[in-house]
């Protein structure tokens, strides 16, 4: 086994050596992949549609049109997402509005998403590059860059998930912080909370690296100052579709996680009818009750979670909040009530950005496998075959938690510097 982990090693390194000499055409390669995907995506949407078959394109496609009655997020009607992406949406689908009409402006309007989603991906691969090579050196970071490029499925060009933008916010953020430039990175940090709540984790990250108690406190308080800065007038205007929108978020019930399987759930995450934006009470609506102690399992969480923090970054402070980040990701996985497929976005990135080596590569394919297994696979062909679903939870709920503690070895591998003595916080 351990031989076979040395040839994969050796010819990740080779191939790295290769391609980092082409490190701009190998970009295109991957670009030129993805608008593939997504040309291909642009035209079968009028079969989708025929078919009645559900993307998250169609999704928006209902959020936009609702501002063709006056309807608009977080002003006309309340929404299960932060801002960001809603009104960026909104704004494209005006654009394409310019551009054409009829049945062309949706697909123009799905291919103006997709482009987003591409570029965001590639921005995602772009700073896992650039950070890797602030940990290791130009070879190590196309290891890293290559694990990401061969394992991450496009399936949100498909199936139109946004998660995508968020990711890019999150490492932007994360490069920034790792080179000095605070502001950049908490702004970063607020327009991913805008997008998915995430990235707002670079506030914890950034007050564990950053060395003096001024410039902690000053990089958290940006980051919420940020965050909460747009949402005001949200909130001032209309303050009940504000209120609706957070009760949404905490009254979602299990699905697709091991408590989803101790509440005996076995589906997706689901939602009332589509008119649901319009109706406040709505947002109090639960598909079933949950019979998991999540006050317990809060406190659990919290105690192992405050545990981890607060034990010292390490010599090589850098590396430190990278592995801090990454085991934060995999904790918040660990913790959520429900798992979507598109969430693997989030924490895929950080395999490779902390193993750039085989084990790096076998986690990312068994993660990205259990990923497809699940949807399309299972949702598409095997929906009902509970016990399929409960293995796929369990093995990924596992691999997770492996990874996991993977980070926690690297992490107290690294002592602390002499002067930092036992405890992490000044």
């Amino acid at each position: 086994m351990a031989n076979r982990m040395r040839s994969i090693d050796h010819f990740l390194h080779h191939t790295a050596a290769r391609l980092n000499r082409r490190r701009r055409r190998w970009l295109g390669v991957f670009i030129a992949f993805r608008l593939t995907i997504l040309l291909l995506m642009v035209l079968s949407q009028a079969t989708v549609l025929q078919k009645g078959q559900w993307t998250q394109y169609l999704y928006f496609r209902y959020v936009v049109e609702l501002t063709d009655r006056g309807y608009y997020p977080l002003i006309g009607h309340w929404i299960e997402y932060p801002p960001l992406f809603p009104w960026l949406s909104v704004g494209l689908y005006r654009l394409a509005g310019l551009a054409t009409t009829g049945a062309a402006k949706f697909v123009l309007f799905y291919g103006l998403l997709g482009l987003v989603f591409v570029a965001a991906e590639c921005g995602v691969l772009v700073f896992l590059y650039k950070i890797a090579v602030l940990l290791y050196n130009e070879q190590q970071a196309m290891v890293a860059a290559l694990i990401f490029a061969l394992t991450a499925l496009p399936t949100y060009i498909v199936y139109g998930w946004f998660d995508p933008i968020a990711a890019f916010f999150l490492f932007w953020g994360l490069d920034r912080l790792l080179t000095g430039r605070t502001g950049q990175s908490a702004l970063a940090a607020a327009l991913g909370g805008l997008t998915k709540l995430f990235p707002l984790m670079l506030a914890a990250v950034g007050f564990r690296l950053l060395p003096t108690w001024r410039q902690k406190s000053r990089y958290v308080l940006w980051v919420v100052v940020l965050t909460v800065a747009p949402l005001i007038p949200f909130a001032l205007a209309r303050p009940a579709v504000m209120s609706a929108s957070l009760r949404w978020l905490l009254n979602k019930s299990t699905y697709q996680t091991i408590w989803a399987m101790v509440d005996g759930y076995y589906s997706y995450g689901v939602a009332p009818g589509a008119p649901r934006f319009l109706d406040l009470s709505a947002a109090d609506w639960v598909d079933h009750p949950t019979r998991v102690p999540w006050n317990l399992v809060t406190a659990v969480f919290g105690v192992v979670g405050l545990y981890i923090y607060t034990r010292p970054l390490g010599a090589n402070v850098k590396r430190g909040a990278v592995i801090l980040s990454g085991i934060i990701m995999q904790m918040m996985i660990l913790y959520l009530k429900g798992f979507s497929p598109q969430f693997i976005i989030w924490f895929l990135p950080f395999v490779p950005l902390i193993l750039p080596n085989a084990r790096g590569l076998l986690y990312s394919i068994g993660l990205s496998a259990l990923n497809a297994l699940e949807f399309p696979v299972y949702f598409t062909f095997l929906e009902g075959q509970t016990a399929v679903l409960g293995g796929i939870i369990i093995a990924r709920t596992l691999l997770c938690a492996v990874i996991a503690a993977d980070y926690w070895r690297l992490y107290r591998q690294h002592p602390a510097p002499p002067s930092t003595g036992r405890m992490a916080l000044p």
